[in-house]
């Protein structure tokens, strides 16, 4: 049974944020998408707070913040929330001394992130958090690792679930999931914690910067499993752009947790449904 009929066709009145996924929404790996930059630029026109809630793991909020600037999307660091921050943020409040030692499988991003909060980097266990990532240099070694350090007691964060992401001309590529999967077939369990989406905790901290309720974000997001479903268990409307997967993702659905309140085919269309 396909969900579309049963979606809302307009965003509920008293939006005071519009949270943007990135891959998918406002561009395509290197490509701008059409219309997203005149759609935002009209946004912050209209007096509403933008941010860009990201699942990346890799980069830190400088560089997500450079590479739209670098698109013509004027941003800076402080309104971005990556996978990498949600982690260190997440690990800062579990951590019982101010300089826990962690061992992360990820990119330089996270370790960047994991550094500002006052970790301790180490290459080899023991620590007290292992952090999985996404990690383009994965290999045995590293999973012998991490499996060192879960085996000693190590609290296992991942910094989100998901399988794959969009890259270049459409083309998917593996995700953090495929080296939390490595870990967890392992370790023979899962993670601990997740920072990123689906779970909310980046809407919770973009909530606490801001001063919202969660009725007073809209989230705006391409895949269903992801952002959708962290709008619908935080409780803000949600608007998904129709990307490839996004549509297969809508036709094949019935999950209530998965209904978006209204569904648009670009972001360049989400001023005028404002």
């Amino acid at each position: 049974m396909c969900v579309c009929s049963n979606i809302k066709r307009t965003i509920p009145t008293g939006i005071r944020c519009i949270a943007l996924d990135l891959d998918g929404v406002v561009y395509q790996g290197r490509e701008l998408l059409p219309g997203a930059d005149a759609a935002i630029k009209r946004m912050r026109d209209m007096g509403l707070d933008i941010a860009f809630v990201t699942n990346s793991s890799g980069n830190t909020r400088e560089a997500v913040a450079e590479k739209l600037s670098s698109m013509g999307v004027p941003a800076a660091p402080e309104e971005v929330i990556t996978a990498a921050y949600a982690t260190a943020t997440l690990v800062k409040n579990l951590a019982r001394t101010e300089s826990p030692t962690v061992f992360p499988l990820g990119m330089d991003g996270l370790r960047t992130e994991l550094l500002r909060i006052g970790a301790k980097v180490v290459e080899n266990p023991p620590c007290q958090f292992l952090v999985v990532g996404l990690d383009k240099h994965i290999n045995y070694h590293k999973i012998c690792l991490a499996l060192d350090a879960l085996l000693d007691g190590a609290i296992f964060v991942a910094c989100n679930r998901d399988a794959r992401y969009p890259y270049q001309d459409g083309k998917l590529v593996p995700g953090c999931a495929a080296v939390v999967g490595a870990v967890e077939g392992a370790i023979g369990r899962g993670p601990d914690y997740y920072a990123g989406k689906p779970d909310t905790l980046m809407l919770n901290m973009l909530s606490k910067m801001h001063g919202l309720n969660p009725k007073e974000i809209l989230m705006v997001g391409d895949s269903l499993e992801s952002d959708i479903a962290m709008a619908n268990a935080f409780g803000s409307p949600s608007a998904q752009i129709l990307s490839p997967e996004g549509r297969i993702q809508l036709e094949i659905s019935n999950a209530a947790a998965l209904r978006p309140t209204i569904v648009l085919d670009s972001l360049a269309e989400l001023p005028q449904n404002l």
